[in-house]
């Protein structure tokens, strides 16, 4: 009982502590202009008056479509996360897969002007977590659990430094 027990907790406190991160990094990179008034300061994450990350200007379809690959990402973060807790290997390396680079190379959904539109530095944040996701479904299944959460802490670590880097304005 205690070894099953201790296999719970140590599977729960690694997604909790990964989805925790995720909701940091992405508070981290939501730009208010100014609170509402009333709000609860204690409940609002606050950016330095003078944020210091590369605005990057997109618009439009190209808006919505990087918005939809961050949704993406930390979607699949979760699946993947859940799926490890719950020992599921096989669907933690599928669920990697369709955010990895080998799904996306020929995603007819992309705006063709978009790559030309993103700093370098943020395509070579995309291409590092896509990469990471392929490296994670690749060895997913006959990897142990705990390297398969380094791969994704990896990924998440991409993902973080992109979100510190950079800012989407209209």
């Amino acid at each position: 009982m205690s070894n099953l027990m201790s296999k719970f907790l140590r599977q729960n406190l690694a997604t909790f502590c990964l989805v925790s991160g995720l909701i940091f990094a992405a508070g981290v990179s939501v730009v208010r202009a100014e609170e509402p008034a009333g709000s609860d300061e204690r409940s609002v994450m606050r950016l330095p008056a003078n944020d210091p990350r590369i605005a990057v200007s997109i618009s439009g379809e190209d808006r919505a479509y990087v918005l939809g690959q961050m949704r993406l990402f930390l979607a699949n973060i979760q699946r993947v996360t859940a799926a490890l807790a719950g020992n599921d290997l096989v669907l933690a390396s599928k669920v990697a897969a369709i955010a990895g680079a080998k799904n996306n190379e020929t995603d007819p959904s992309r705006p063709p002007t978009l790559r030309a539109r993103q700093p370098d530095a943020w395509n070579q944040y995309i291409g590092k977590v896509r990469k990471g996701f392929d490296d994670l479904s690749s060895t997913a299944t006959t990897a142990p659990i705990s390297e398969s959460l380094s791969k994704l802490s990896a990924v998440t670590q991409n993902c973080v430094a992109c979100h510190q880097t950079f800012r989407i304005i209209d």
